[in-house]
């Protein structure tokens, strides 16, 4: 039976908040403090653009133009509007407390997926305090998610599917909640959300009805008015989200239907099944390999269901429609990250199951820390080296499924981890020159697509970035001297190790505060 209208008491918005800051703070210090992925070097431009010229345009000329197309007023390139849009805040704030260069501007705009990413952690407390589940309980859930996933090293990348993540169990949650107790507010929330969704990809839009499914209401009720206007609100989120990517169409390339990402004929994967089994179990783009408790998740979908059919119809719709749609994508393996990172969404809406498992006997309760722990590891192997190290090895380039299906069945980056290791605690290769290799000699955080294949494996030797650990203030110790931090390292560190303490304190005041007795 669906939970009653409640709302959430003081305890629970002081753990919500304490959960998000010490979960940002350890986010941010675990980042590579630099753009990461050359996606991320596209949406960089066109937020530095955004803030220097007014304009949405690509002004290196160095970028590949593979991601590039004319626009109006220069070149620009086909990504959606919410990250650059959403970063402008944190440039700016940036250039105020002054780290105004460019190396500076992208270690604070590869900040932004940990900021976003980490907000999945509070929406689950909020969602599983609705559901009633004790607040211990939920912020202990949480932290699973938070760290036993592959939520952490997503989050810490400048691929986007953290920020996917927290859209989508935002308009899930809130669109459940929104129905239980017809509060136009939390509708709104959800719709908000559908619009942030659409304006990264447009194709989103596809999961507006597996997401009303949460409306569904409980046994013996009827879809009365209140839904009704719940699903309005959510719908007209969705069309304002759309309007904006119309317009934001129109001011770069004078069309409201022309995003400039399709060139062509729009492709399918050739195997959808066979891509949704290597999405799934593959030992190198497996979700069940890189983020084990999902299958806890999954264990708890009974519970869920009992407690609240809506809120379980729509996360099962969502989350099949999802594998769905990724299953159909040619590049389903996302390629040069670690794991599966198109899979995030799915595994932090399963991941809501977590606490309504049934009641475990001592032996379950061992494998079931062991599923955490094993969780906790994989996330700890993700974060110590760059994940380019796996492909540079091998030679890769571009779509590996697009040459070779089957590749991720016989070859893992998790597999190839701790031999890496091995090899870079033997310390930096003499042939190293310098710190990355990208078209400025004098950048440290720019990104490029990648070595020249097949000998990336030779070529890497030249780069400390593949050597060194990942956690940016790790390697920014080891510059030479003379090459200056691209900001200042111990304030930012002093920073964030405070922002974790409040978070904490919060944390810990919420959770040692005991209840106020019900009346009666």
């Amino acid at each position: 039976m669906d939970s009653g209208p409640a709302r959430l008491g003081r305890n629970d918005v002081l753990a919500a908040l304490g959960l998000y800051l010490l979960t940002v703070s350890v986010y941010l210090l675990s980042g590579p403090g630099r753009i990461d992925m050359i996606d991320g070097q596209y949406r960089f431009e066109v937020a530095r653009s955004l803030l220097d010229v007014g304009q949405p345009v690509l002004r290196d000329g160095r970028l590949p133009g593979d991601f590039a197309v004319q626009g109006l007023r220069g070149v620009v390139t086909g990504y959606g509007a919410t990250v650059s849009v959403l970063a402008l805040p944190l440039l700016a704030l940036g250039r105020a407390l002054g780290m105004v260069s460019q190396d500076a501007q992208q270690t604070v705009f590869s900040w932004l997926s940990g900021l976003l990413g980490a907000l999945v952690v509070p929406v689950q407390v909020g969602v599983h305090r609705w559901l009633g589940v004790p607040l211990r309980s939920a912020v202990g859930w949480a932290l699973v998610t938070a760290f036993c996933t592959q939520l952490w090293i997503t989050s810490t990348t400048s691929f986007d599917q953290s920020m996917h993540a927290a859209w989508i169990l935002l308009a899930v949650g809130c669109t459940w909640r929104a129905g239980q107790t017809g509060s136009m507010g939390t509708a709104a929330v959800a719709g908000g959300a559908m619009a942030l969704l659409v304006n990264h990809q447009e194709v989103y839009a596809a999961l507006l009805p597996f997401v009303l499914l949460s409306l569904l209401p409980p046994p013996g009720e009827r879809f009365d008015r209140r839904r009704a206007a719940v699903a309005g609100v959510v719908v007209l989120g969705l069309l304002l989200g759309f309007m904006a990517w119309a317009g934001w169409n129109v001011w770069r390339l004078g069309a409201p239907l022309r995003s400039g990402k399709v060139q062509g004929a729009v492709e399918v994967a050739p195997h959808p099944v066979a891509a949704g089994l290597t999405l799934l179990l593959s030992p190198g783009k497996g979700v069940l390999w890189y983020s084990p408790p999902v299958v806890l998740g999954l264990a708890g979908m009974a519970g869920l269901w009992r407690r609240a059919r809506g809120l379980a119809a729509g996360v099962v719709a969502t989350s099949l429609a999802l594998l769905g749609l990724y299953m159909l994508v040619p590049f389903f393996s996302g390629d040069w990250c670690w794991g599966p990172r198109y899979m995030l969404p799915v595994l932090v809406l399963v991941g809501l199951g977590m606490p309504l498992l049934r009641p475990l006997r001592s032996a379950r309760r061992l494998a079931l820390a062991a599923v955490v722990v094993a969780g906790l590891g994989v996330q700890l192997l993700a974060l110590s080296l760059d994940h380019h190290r796996f492909f540079q090895d091998r030679g890769l380039v571009g779509a590996v499924v697009d040459q070779q299906p089957d590749y991720y069945w016989t070859h893992s980056a998790l597999w190839a981890r701790p031999e890496e290791i091995r090899q870079s605690l033997e310390g930096l290769p003499d042939e190293v020159e310098r710190f990355a290799c990208n078209p400025y000699q004098d950048h440290l955080t720019y990104m490029t697509w990648g070595l020249a294949p097949p000998n990336g494996a030779e070529l890497q030797r030249k780069y400390a970035v593949f050597w060194l650990p990942r956690p940016w203030p790790l390697w920014m110790a080891w510059l030479q001297p003379g090459v200056p931090s691209p900001i200042p390292v111990v304030k930012v560190e002093l920073a964030l190790a405070a922002l974790a303490l409040v978070g904490a304190g919060l944390l810990a005041r919420a959770l040692g505060t005991r209840p106020a007795p019900r009346p009666g």
